[in-house]
């Protein structure tokens, strides 16, 4: 959200308040002799309207903003990177798990392998399925926590 403000959010008594860097009144007051150490003016923004703000400069940041918000849900580039590894290793398992059942269906004499062959390959197939599903979750889980945890962190 502050990447997307005029200026800087300044939180008051629950008050959400944006004071501008650039404001032509405090380049007004500066160059006037203004007391230095006065309190800046602030634009007093509700945080619906904030939100709403964010909402309609985020909905056309393109392919680069989503990645780049996604690594931030995930806590860096790097994890991201590792999670799109995982959820690639899943796509090909899944896809391994379906060509065996087409090979299989392809060949009911047994020609090629046996029924216990290719029940074998499928099942390998279907294991890792299940064991890149289940670490991809449980990565998303953990690193959205931590993301979590380090913005909240960064904001106390």
């Amino acid at each position: 959200v502050v990447g997307r403000c005029d200026g800087v959010l300044r939180v008051d008594a629950g008050k959400v308040s944006t004071v501008s860097e650039a404001s032509p009144d405090l380049v007004a007051e500066a160059g006037a002799g203004g007391d230095a150490d006065a309190a800046p003016q602030t634009k007093s923004q509700s945080g619906q309207d904030i939100v709403e703000a964010y909402q309609s400069s985020a909905s056309g940041m393109g392919v680069l903003g989503f990645i780049r918000h996604l690594a931030a849900g995930l806590g860096s580039m790097r994890r991201l990177c590792v999670f799109c590894v995982v959820v690639g290793l899943e796509a090909v398992s899944i896809e391994f798990a379906v060509y065996m059942l087409v090979l299989w269906s392809d060949d009911p004499e047994e020609a090629h392998r046996s029924s216990e062959g290719y029940a074998g390959l499928y099942g390998l197939g279907v294991a890792g399925q299940f064991l890149t599903g289940q670490t991809k979750y449980l990565l998303l889980a953990v690193w959205a926590q931590w993301a979590w945890d380090a913005l909240h962190k960064d904001l106390v």
